[in-house]
C-alpha cells in the first residue's frame, strides 16, 4: 500500500471521526439549551390558551345563566305541561 493510500484512509478516517464528535457535542450542549426553550415555550402557549379558555367561560357564564332560568317557561310554552309548572308555583308560594 502506498503512502499516498494511506495518508487518504488516515485523513477520511479522521474526518469522519471528527464529525461524528462535533455532532455529539453539539447536541449535548446546543441542543439541550433549545430543548428547555422549546419546553418554556410550549408551557407559555398552554398557559395562554388555559387562559383564554377561562376568559372565555367567565364571559359567558352570566349569559349562560340568565338564559338557564327562562328553560322552564321555554318547555312550558312549547308543550304546554303542567307538571312544569307545579315545581315553580311551589317556589312561589
Amino acid at each position: 500500500m502506498k503512502i499516498r493510500l494511506k495518508l487518504a484512509i488516515f485523513i477520511g478516517i479522521y474526518i469522519i471521526i471528527w464529525i461524528v464528535a462535533m455532532g455529539t457535542i453539539f447536541n449535548s450542549i446546543a441542543m439541550h439549551g433549545y430543548d428547555i426553550l422549546e419546553e418554556e415555550s410550549f408551557k407559555a402557549n398552554i398557559n395562554r390558551l388555559q387562559g383564554a379558555i377561562d376568559d372565555v367561560v367567565a364571559k359567558s357564564d352570566p349569559i349562560l345563566t340568565d338564559w338557564a332560568n327562562w328553560d322552564d317557561t321555554y318547555a312550558y310554552i312549547h308543550a304546554l305541561r303542567t307538571s312544569i309548572l307545579i315545581p315553580i308555583l311551589a317556589v312561589v308560594l
